[in-house]
């Protein structure tokens, strides 16, 4: 986890949270990052990675930013399924990221739109994204019923 919040650019990351670009995060701004961040699906929380480490908004990002953000990607995944015992996360990972890290080699700048497909469809992507909506639906359930006992 350290490895990424060193590779993170803190006004980079206050230019992604600051989407009216007045020079100030507001309240709304604010959580609604954090929501997204926590709440977003993979397909969300990648892009808004991928915005994060695209350092002055190119649109694509150089090997290094994009090795920060692969790394972002297991992180989020990590984060969103950290209470779920099922998800195995050494040899899964070290599999997505072998993959993955292959695109800058064929790409000059590596854009959003060319890896989303790949990133997207990925099996631990996928076992992560199923994972976290399994957990996401056991808590709305919970509540529910929680609901009809007052």
């Amino acid at each position: 986890m350290q490895k990424y919040l060193d590779s993170i650019d803190m006004g980079q990351l206050f230019d992604v949270f600051d989407t009216d670009k007045s020079g100030t995060i507001d309240f709304k701004e604010f959580l609604s990052s954090l929501s997204m961040l926590m709440r977003g699906n993979m397909k969300e929380k990648s892009q808004y990675n991928f915005q994060i480490f695209d350092m002055g908004n190119k649109g694509y990002l150089n090997e290094a930013e994009y090795n920060g953000f692969l790394d972002s990607i297991v992180n989020c995944a990590y984060i969103s399924n950290r209470n779920n015992t099922t998800v195995f996360f050494g040899e899964d990972t070290e599999k997505f990221l072998e993959t993955m890290k292959k695109v800058p080699k064929k790409l000059e700048k590596v854009k959003f739109s060319e890896i989303e497909a790949d990133l997207l469809k990925h099996p631990f992507i996928i076992y992560c994204q199923d994972n976290e909506t399994k957990r996401k639906r056991g808590k709305t359930m919970v509540q529910i019923e929680n609901s009809f006992k007052h």
